[in-house]
């Protein structure tokens, strides 16, 4: 990749040459479009160094460049296909929307573009340079929502419904400040309301982590293992007893005695 800088520019004007005042040392060659460079310079060296935002090789070095076509191609055709791919599908990342996704991948792809202007000829623009150009989406889109709901309406199901859990939203009010620490028995059941709240707000990336419930189910167990060790250690119970199911009477609702909602209980 050529290197964006001064010494490399097409507008740099070698034969305009300012020098800096009460300085004999330091001097700027002209710019054809900024008027002169962006900085002051000791030798000729320093412009590689130096750039701007409107950098363009000139034609000779463009013709030079030519076998870069191969490399911005094959950039665009990737950036493309994920802009696609998380369009239709989603993404994977729990801090945004897909639509901030998208946008960043469009920014990009207008940033390989204009690489391409100022780096090839014309006629060895890549075929990707053509394709049009994702429009801006709302930051806010989220791809699959139907689906991200009910696969989370699902996981709260199997969560809810899991003898482990109902075991330890029992348990916890009993447990001291550093049980609870010990054993991570507020990430366990508190990732369960969480679900419940995001799927009450429709906050669609938190759900789409409990896509597949296998990660949290096993976090229920294995926090379920930590407590028994725990109430074994102060000898509160000998073996580690799990509520029994709900009454198949209560049509698959819930009944644990004294249930509230475990931020309640975090508060307290």
């Amino acid at each position: 990749m050529i290197k964006m800088c001064c010494g490399t520019c097409v507008s740099l004007d070698k034969e305009r040459k300012e020098l800096k005042q009460d300085d004999n040392e330091r001097y700027c060659y002209g710019c054809k479009v900024q008027g002169v460079i962006c900085g002051y310079i000791a030798s000729d060296q320093e412009l590689g160094h130096l750039s701007c935002g409107d950098w363009e090789a000139n034609d000779e070095r463009k013709r030079d460049n030519s076998s870069m076509a191969a490399e911005f191609e094959h950039d665009l055709q990737i950036l493309y296909a994920r802009w696609r791919q998380i369009y239709e599908y989603g993404g994977l990342d729990l801090n945004c929307p897909d639509g901030c996704e998208l946008n960043h991948l469009r920014g990009d792809i207008l940033s390989r573009k204009h690489q391409i202007t100022c780096c090839l000829l014309k006629e060895d623009y890549p075929a990707s340079y053509y394709l049009s150009t994702p429009s801006l989406v709302d930051d806010q889109y989220m791809a699959r929502k139907e689906e991200i709901m009910a696969a989370a309406l699902q996981s709260l199901k199997i969560y809810e419904a899991s003898e482990d859990y109902q075991w330890l939203y029992q348990e916890f009010p009993d447990l001291s400040e550093k049980e609870r620490k010990r054993s991570g028995i507020c990430y366990a059941i508190g990732h369960v309301e969480r679900l419940n709240k995001a799927i009450e707000q429709k906050d669609y990336i938190l759900m789409r982590a409990h896509e597949s419930p296998e990660y949290y189910v096993e976090c229920l167990k294995t926090c379920c293992d930590k407590v028994t060790q725990l109430l074994q250690d102060r000898g509160k119970v000998g073996t580690f007893q799990k509520k029994e199911k709900a009454d198949k009477n209560t049509k698959g609702e819930l009944q644990i005695p004294g249930q509230m909602d475990i931020f309640s209980f975090l508060a307290s």
